[in-house]
C-alpha cells in the first residue's frame, strides 16, 4: 500500500507516468574508459533489457549476459524513469554499446472472481503489455514492408520452403514475390554478364568486355591533354610522323626521307614525301629577244619574284659578246664580254649589257615587277639584237 501512495506523489508531480515514450532502445560510443551508461525508458524489471557490444568495423554484435558482464540499478526508486547499465568491463573506441528493452512476452498477474486487487499491480501489467507491444512495433519497424497504398489483392506471402530452397528472392510483374533460379552462392546473372563477374580485375573484365590493350591504358588518363598525349603516341610512334585522314579513320603518315617534301595529291587522296621536281621548287625560266629601246613586258610568271637573273648573247652568231646578270627592281649589275674577247667589263646599273665595241649597243634594266611577271627598259644605240634567258626567284 505504501509503494502505492509513494508512486501515486510521484505521479502527481509529474514525475512518474505509464510507458511515458515509445522509445526502447539506446546506442553508446565506447571510449576505454566509461563503464556507466544510462537509459531514460521505463522497464519492470532488471531482466527486461538485452545488452550487445558491437564492433563497428566489422557489424559483428555479442551479447552481454546480466550479472556476468552488467549490472543494472534504478535511476530513482522505481523503474519508471529508466536506470543504468554498469558494464565489468572497459570496451575500446570502435565499439557501441546496445542497451535495448526486450519484455518477455508472459502474462503472470492470476485475477481471481470477487477478490479485491491492488491498482498498481493492474498497471504494472498493462505497462508490461505496453512495452512487449513496442517492442513487436520496434521489430516490424526493421522489417521490409509494402506501402499502404498497394492494393489489399497482393498475395505478399514467400513461397514455401521447399519451393524457395537455393533461390533468390524476386517479384513478378504485378510485384508479388516469387523465387528464381540460382546456384547457392551465386548471382542470378544473364550468362554474358556471368562472364564478366567471374573476372578477378578490372584488367580482366575490360578485355571481357571487349576493350583492347590501348584503349585500356587510357582509363587512367587523369585530363584530356594526357589522354590526347596516349592516343597520339599510340598512333604516331616516330618523330616526324603525319596524322591525316584515312578513308574511314585517322591515319599515320610516316614522316618522309630526307630532302623529300610533303605533296599534295588532290582532293580525297593522301598526300606523299617526294623529292620535288625543278617545276615544283618556286622557280620560273623563260627566254625572249630584243632589238630595240623601250617597255618589253614578260608575263607568265607564276609569283612576284624577288630577283631576276638574266643570260644575254649577241644575234648575229658571228660576234662572241654575252652578259651575265641579276636585278630586283632596285639594284642590277652584270658582267658583259664585247667582241672577240678583247675586253669584260661590268655595269652596275644594268642586268644585261651586248657591245660590239663599235656603235652598236643594247643594255637594259627592270623598271617594274608585279605579282605575275616584270618590266625590262632597254636603251639601244646602232643595231643590235639580243637573245636572253631569264631565271626568276620567289
Amino acid at each position: 500500500m505504501g509503494r502505492t501512495v509513494e508512486r501515486n506523489k510521484k505521479r502527481n508531480e509529474g514525475l512518474v507516468m505509464p510507458v511515458p515514450t515509445t522509445h526502447r532502445k539506446k546506442y553508446y560510443t565506447c571510449n576505454g574508459s566509461t563503464t556507466l551508461f544510462a537509459f531514460d525508458f521505463p522497464i519492470t524489471d532488471e531482466t527486461d533489457l538485452l545488452v550487445q557490444i558491437r564492433t563497428d568495423a566489422t557489424g559483428a554484435v555479442t551479447p552481454l549476459a546480466l550479472t556476468t558482464h552488467y549490472e543494472v540499478s534504478k535511476a530513482g526508486d522505481t523503474w519508471d524513469s529508466g536506470g543504468n547499465v554498469t558494464t565489468g568491463a572497459t570496451y575500446a573506441a570502435g565499439k557501441t554499446l546496445i542497451v535495448a528493452r526486450a519484455v518477455t512476452q508472459k502474462q503472470l498477474m492470476d485475477l481471481l472472481y470477487g477478490d479485491t486487487h491492488d491498482s498498481e499491480a493492474y498497471e504494472d501489467a498493462f505497462d508490461k503489455a505496453m512495452m512487449a507491444i513496442q517492442g513487436l512495433q520496434e521489430q516490424i519497424d526493421r522489417c521490409i514492408k509494402i506501402p499502404i497504398s498497394d492494393p489489399e489483392s497482393l498475395d505478399m506471402e514467400v513461397p514455401n520452403s521447399v519451393d524457395r530452397a537455393s533461390k533468390y528472392q524476386t517479384y513478378n510483374a504485378e510485384g508479388e514475390p516469387i523465387v528464381a533460379a540460382g546456384a547457392q552462392g551465386t548471382v542470378p546473372v544473364t550468362t554474358t554478364a556471368a562472364t564478366v563477374l567471374d573476372d578477378e580485375t578490372i584488367s580482366a573484365m575490360l578485355t571481357t568486355l571487349g576493350f583492347s590493350a590501348f584503349i585500356q591504358t587510357l582509363k587512367d588518363d587523369a585530363d584530356a591533354d594526357t589522354l590526347r598525349t596516349s592516343i597520339l603516341a599510340g598512333l604516331m610512334s616516330t618523330k616526324g610522323d603525319l596524322l591525316v585522314k584515312g578513308t574511314t579513320l585517322l591515319e599515320k603518315l610516316t614522316g618522309g626521307a630526307l630532302d623529300t617534301v610533303l605533296k599534295g595529291q588532290g582532293a580525297g587522296e593522301k598526300p606523299i614525301f617526294e623529292k620535288p621536281a625543278l617545276r615544283d621548287t618556286g622557280i620560273h625560266i623563260g627566254s625572249d629577244t630584243r632589238n630595240a629601246a623601250g617597255d618589253q613586258v614578260i608575263a607568265g610568271v607564276p609569283f612576284e619574284s624577288s630577283v631576276v637573273i638574266f643570260l644575254a648573247v649577241d644575234d648575229t652568231g658571228a660576234n662572241l659578246n654575252w652578259s651575265i646578270g641579276f636585278d630586283d627592281g632596285i639594284n642590277a649589275m652584270c658582267i658583259n664580254q664585247n667582241t672577240g674577247g678583247t675586253s669584260v667589263n661590268r655595269s652596275i646599273s644594268d642586268s644585261m649589257w651586248i657591245d660590239r665595241g663599235d656603235v652598236n649597243l643594247l643594255r637594259s634594266a627592270i623598271s617594274a615587277i608585279s605579282a605575275t611577271g616584270f618590266t625590262i627598259t632597254w636603251t639601244i644605240a646602232g643595231a643590235c639584237v639580243v637573245d636572253f634567258t631569264y631565271l626568276c626567284l620567289p
